[in-house]
């Protein structure tokens, strides 16, 4: 018992009140945390009752532009606002994070989507692979950093990257939302069996293609999976989807063929070890197959495989590991 002026108080009275003191202060905190967005919403209440978490306001765009459809009606769709709510408790692989994405629109939110915890989450580059904050530049009037009109069909899309901790474009993926004319969000990431990780305009007018990849372990002679050769595809903006194209951007694996050869040419002085130079033809091989010239790429791969181009030999257990690589390349050939 307790005694203030003669007031003798119970312990279990005193705790109740330090318990509920430290749930109102916490609770303050984050109520607090979601005020800083300049608008409320019930699920983010939800997300900060069920854990401590940090909201941010990453994008913002006011989109009120003409309807591409109808040139003579303007109309306020009103402001789209990307948040990304952080879990601040610690994990192994770091906090997770989700993207709430509102339409505010006379003052009230309207939650429209809401993506599942990842442990990372940037905005992509329109110029290159994770290029973390987008280039401000003009797309229809729409001047953002992460609102943009990668697909040039004058609605407005935003590009976001998740990842799960790892070191290659395996372990991360691209994710595209589009805004559309009924304020609703379509997701429009191509549908792939590989995995979409970047975003480039491969042809210079202005639309962006998406690059997917899907990365081969130990099967093409890398030891990690980083450093792994991996098959790769192109999407391109067709209509009103991304359709693969990879053909049609031919130019950009011979490209990267291009700087394949320099680089197994360049170990010719040296012994020949397996875990360098399979991967490095595995990945050429990949490239042709990309764009439909798989016999071009498998003669290629043996003229510059050819194991008298080295001055160094293998030993024999390098020369069974690249045999084995080059019997699996082999049956790929149609």
């Amino acid at each position: 018992m307790y005694a203030t002026n003669d007031l003798k108080v119970p312990k279990y009275l005193v705790l109740m009140v330090l318990i509920i003191g430290s749930v109102a202060v916490a609770g303050c905190q984050r109520s607090s945390q979601v005020s800083k967005l300049g608008f409320d919403h019930p699920r983010l209440h939800e997300l900060a009752r069920s854990k401590p978490i940090k909201v941010e306001a990453i994008e913002r765009i006011k989109w009120d532009k003409t309807n591409k459809e109808n040139l003579d009606t303007q109309r306020d769709h009103g402001t789209f606002v990307a948040v990304v709510s952080t879990n601040q408790e610690d994990s192994s692989f770091g906090p997770a994070r989700s993207l709430l994405l509102f339409r505010l629109h006379r003052g009230k939110p309207v939650l429209l989507w809401e993506s599942e915890p990842q442990f990372n989450i940037s905005l992509y580059s329109d110029d290159g692979f994770r290029g973390g904050q987008l280039d401000a530049k003009e797309f229809d009037g729409l001047a953002q950093n992460g609102f943009s009109d990668r697909n040039q069909n004058s609605l407005p899309d935003l590009a976001f990257g998740v990842s799960n901790g790892g070191n290659c474009s395996d372990c991360g993926s691209v994710i595209l939302l589009e805004l559309t004319l009924d304020d609703q969000v379509r997701d429009i990431t191509p549908n792939s069996d590989l995995n979409p990780n970047g975003l480039i305009d491969l042809n210079d007018d202005w639309k962006i293609e998406v690059i997917t990849t899907d990365h081969h372990d130990a099967d093409f002679g890398s030891n990690s999976h980083a450093g792994s050769p991996y098959e790769s595809r192109v999407y391109e903006w067709q209509g009103d989807s991304y359709k693969e194209a990879s053909v049609k951007f031919a130019s950009y694996y011979d490209r990267k063929n291009a700087e394949l050869k320099d680089r197994i040419k360049r170990t010719y002085d040296r012994r020949f070890i397996s875990s360098v130079v399979s991967p490095l033809l595995a990945q050429m091989f990949f490239n042709y197959e990309a764009i439909q010239r798989t016999e071009e790429g498998w003669k290629e791969v043996v003229s510059l495989g050819n194991l008298e181009n080295w001055e160094i030999k293998p030993s024999r257990s390098n020369e069974t590991k690249y045999r084995r690589v080059l019997n699996r390349l082999r049956k790929r050939v149609r």
